[in-house]
């Protein structure tokens, strides 16, 4: 019966190996989570397909947005007096070139009744001579007292010369004279090229 030990020697040791093969086989251990994504990812790459983007690495806080700083304030207006004020005006409008339009001829021609209105009843008032240029008319009047600046600028206002010119009209500050006499200017400015000087006549001419 010696022959009968090999023979159960290596039976034993067959089913030693069968059994722990099925043992292993029972107990193997389940991939990670990170060992699956790894996985994928090679079989991607086998493929040619783009692998999974890495996780977007987290940002710094953002720092605190500073005020800007403040800018240049605005220049206050300059403090003139009346007198500079119209004296600038007359340079520009004297700067601005000869009067092609024959502005001063539709002046002469029109308003005719600023003199009527200034005489008729008469009051105190010197209408001087018209001046014009590229950029507009101007006249200055001398009045005996500061009251009857207010009645002259009431009756210019109202004639219909000056209601038809065809463009803005400004009338200086009153600039009083060393012998109480005061003065003041009346700016009449071109209407645009290509624009009537005057208006068509109003209703009642």
């Amino acid at each position: 019966m010696r022959w009968l030990s090999p023979v159960l020697g290596l039976a034993a040791l067959a089913l030693a190996v069968g059994l722990g093969y099925l043992w292993g086989g029972r107990t193997k251990r389940s991939p990670s989570v990170q060992e699956t994504i790894a996985s994928e990812d090679a079989v991607h790459e086998r493929r040619g397909a783009p692998t999974r983007p890495p996780r977007a690495a987290q940002r710094p806080a953002a720092l605190p947005t500073l005020p800007a700083p403040p800018g240049p304030t605005e220049e206050e207006p300059e403090d003139i007096t009346g007198e500079e004020e119209r004296r600038r005006k007359i340079e520009q409008m004297r700067a601005s070139g000869p009067d092609r339009r024959d502005l001063l001829g539709t002046i002469r021609a029109s308003f005719g009744d600023w003199k009527r209105a200034l005489h008729e009843p008469r009051i105190d008032v010197n209408l001087g001579e018209w001046q014009c240029f590229r950029a507009g008319c101007y006249v200055s009047l001398v009045h005996a007292s500061s009251a009857l600046v207010s009645e002259s600028t009431r009756r210019l206002t109202e004639t219909k010369s000056f209601l038809r010119w065809n463009s803005s009209k400004m009338r200086s500050a009153e600039i009083v004279r060393p012998d109480g006499r005061v003065e003041i200017t009346w700016l009449l400015f071109a209407p645009p090229e290509g624009e009537p000087i005057m208006q068509a006549s109003l209703g009642g001419d």
